[in-house]
Formats: structure tokens, sequence, C-alpha cells
């Protein structure tokens, strides 16, 4: 047996052991393997970090809902959680993809309106749009502005969203003004902010905010009093006369 031929039967035995001891080395650090997938996805793939966000902010929201059909209607401390498990992972990406999510669902809550008669279905969407918007919350609370002040009715509930989560007292009087010029929906969900804002208040904004509840109700004076957006803003005009005794 000549050289040439041992060459040719060492670089064949070469080809096909090392990928036979990679695939056993695979399968017994499975594990860790998908891990390292993972990363891999995250950081190589195009837009892997972006289908990752995407994929757990659908996630989060689902097991808000799943835990509470009625999550939409109030701010439970899961999905203050859920939201910041969704900031740390935007904060491992940029940022801005959470941005172009949160614009993704105001266009989606935009086409819904638009597409669909007045509803318990339609609501129901509608609300889910919502409960995915606050776990983009705190990722996008520096862009309160730009959503904010935006002519987009989608963009503004975004605003309102993140606001629930994140109250500013900034925006206290911007909140009551959704009471009076925005649709019934936008409306509710404003209460519910200042509802909320009502609950992680400071002492040294109790002022405003009794400033602000008083002006939200008067936006109200034409709506009937059995309204869900009038019994919210009753019902933070209540708590903060609690929490002052």
């Amino acid at each position: 047996m000549n050289s040439t031929t041992i060459s040719a039967i060492a670089e064949l035995i070469t080809a096909i052991t090392w990928p036979s001891l990679v695939l056993l080395v695979m399968l017994l650090h499975r594990e860790a393997f998908n891990r390292i997938l993972n990363n891999l996805e995250e950081f190589a793939l195009p837009g892997g970090i972006e289908g990752k966000l995407r994929k757990a902010v659908n996630r989060e929201a689902e097991a808000v809902i799943q835990q509470n059909p009625d999550a939409a209607k109030g701010i439970t401390q899961e999905q203050a959680r859920a939201a910041e498990r969704i900031d740390r992972l935007a904060v491992k990406g940029d940022n801005d993809l959470a941005r172009q999510q949160m614009q993704s669902l105001a266009f989606e809550y935009e086409a819904i309106r638009a597409s669909m008669p007045s509803s318990d279905e339609r609501t129901r969407k509608m609300e889910k749009i919502v409960t995915k918007m606050r776990t983009l919350a705190v990722a996008c609370y520096p862009y309160i502005m730009e959503f904010s002040g935006s002519d987009s009715p989608g963009q503004r509930l975004a605003a309102v969203a993140i606001l629930q989560l994140k109250p500013n007292p900034e925006f206290y009087p911007w909140l009551a003004d959704r009471l009076k010029v925005e649709t019934p929906f936008v409306g509710y969900h404003a209460a519910v902010a200042l509802l909320s804002a009502v609950r992680l208040s400071r002492k040294q904004d109790w002022d405003l905010l009794r400033e602000t509840l008083s002006t939200a109700e008067t936006h109200l004076s034409q709506v009937s009093h059995d309204s869900d957006r009038y019994n919210l803003i009753k019902g933070a005009q209540a708590e903060l006369e609690r929490q002052k005794v």
C-alpha cells in the first residue's frame, strides 16, 4: 500500500469520524447547544432579536390574558413584571425595535377599528392589543412624547398604555383631555391610567391629581353615570381621598 493510498484512507476516516464526534457531543450536551443556538438567533440572524421580541410580547400578553380574561381592564403586578421582562429583552438588541413593534400594534388597532363594526368581538381584539402595548410600556417609555403628540389614534393609545404602567405627572392633564377628545375606548384606558396614577402617586402630586380628576369628571358631564369611564374616574377620586386620610 503506497503513501498516497494511506493518506486517502486517513482523510476518509477523518471525514467520517469528526462529524460523528461532533454529532455525539451535540447529543450529549443538547441543552447547552440549544442555548447557544438561541443566542445566535438573537445576535446573528437578520431580524433575529426583532422576531424574538415579537414572540415574547405575544407570549407575555397571552399568559396575562389566560390568567385573567379581563386583564386589559386594570393593571396587575403580573403585567408590570411582564413589561420589565420585555424591557430587558429589548435592551439586549435595540430599543428602537420596541418602538417599531409599538407602532405596528398602533396600526393594527386602527385597522381593526376601521374594518370591524362596533361589537364585543371588536372590543376583545382591541383589548388584546392594549395588553400587548402594556408589555412594551417600559421599553417604549423613552418615546412617550412622540406617541402622545402623534396624529395617529393608535399611537396615542400606545402613549396611554405606557402611562398606565409608568405614570408621569406631566401627562396627567393630557390624560384627562383624552376623555373629551378621543373615542370611548381610548378614553376608558385614559381613565385606567389616571386610576393607576393615583395608586402609584406621591404626596406632592395629590393636588395635581385632584385637579386632573375634576377636569376629567367635567369632560364626562354628558356621559351616563353608569358608564365605565365615569365609574373609573369617581373610583380614582375616592381612592385619592382615602390616601390623604
